[in-house]
């Protein structure tokens, strides 16, 4: 993935048509990292581009062409909410504003991404009001944590982490364990079926994405276990020096060898989801 690399997301529909009204994130107190005061994100917008408005809150700008106060105060809450989740598990700041680009529906995202049409030139993330609720927070979180990790690990270096560990990381930091991917690892396991993560890294694997993803949430789960959370920034910040062998990368501060991971890693998986 590039720097401009486009990160879409899904977030939930209020049920309403968009309108403009003044509201305020409820429960938000006065100081909290919003930059709320008196007004709400709606009122305090301006003019960007053509027919697009902007607005900020501490770490992101959001733009919108028609948008309820009450999504986007919704929208700004949870993205911040995910950014001091994430910022305070790998203990970084973002250099950078990512910018917000709000779409009525996910029809609307697939034509901008296949135009490859959007406002300004910047890191994007592009929100869907017309997804169920129960995806956004998560969904947010895993490619805000793309952002994150790029932002740590320079574009030279990124380009050849294997899709394991940029996806096993995001959905790390999701924090949740899907119940298809669950029924995936459980029959893995069943089958004897287990990936070999280390001949993935040494041979290039050319397994589906979604196993990628799920074998590598595991990993990042075993390597928190053995490790504790700081390796993770460990493992991404020793990736700009050694781009040449990731999986060396990810076991230094495990302690184990090659061999001895593969039979730890999956003796922790077995312990862990055996049904």
């Amino acid at each position: 993935m590039n720097p401009r690399t486009v990160l879409v997301i899904l977030v939930a529909a209020s049920g309403v048509m968009p309108r403009p009204a003044a509201a305020r994130i409820p429960g938000l107190a006065p100081g909290d990292p919003y930059g709320i005061r008196q007004t709400s994100l709606l009122d305090r917008s301006r003019p960007f581009e053509n027919e697009w408005q902007i607005t900020k809150t501490e770490h992101f700008d959001i733009t919108f062409t028609a948008i309820a106060a009450g999504d986007l105060e919704r929208i700004a809450a949870t993205a911040e909410r995910a950014y001091r989740r994430i910022s305070a598990g790998l203990a970084h700041e973002l250099s950078l504003r990512p910018l917000i680009v709000v779409y009525g529906t996910r029809a609307d995202v697939q034509r901008a991404a296949a135009a490859r049409s959007f406002p300004a030139n910047r890191e994007h993330l592009l929100w869907a009001l017309d997804t169920p609720a129960v995806q956004a927070d998560g969904d947010f979180v895993h490619e805000l944590t793309h952002v994150f990790a790029f932002d740590i690990v320079p574009v030279t270096v990124r380009r050849e982490l294997p899709s394991w560990l940029h996806e096993g990381l995001a959905e790390f930091e999701r924090g949740e364990w899907a119940a298809s991917d669950l029924g995936i690892v459980r029959e893995l396991l069943r089958a004897n079926g287990f990936p070999t993560l280390v001949r993935w890294s040494a041979e290039g694997s050319t397994n589906a994405a979604p196993l990628q993803k799920i074998v590598g949430h595991l990993a990042f789960d075993f390597l928190v276990a053995r490790a504790g959370q700081d390796a993770v920034k460990r493992v991404l910040v020793s990736l700009r020096d050694n781009v040449t062998s990731p999986i060396d990368v990810y076991l230094t501060p495990i302690g184990l060898t090659a061999s001895q991971f593969e039979a730890e890693f999956e003796r922790y998986v077995r312990t862990r989801f055996a049904a």
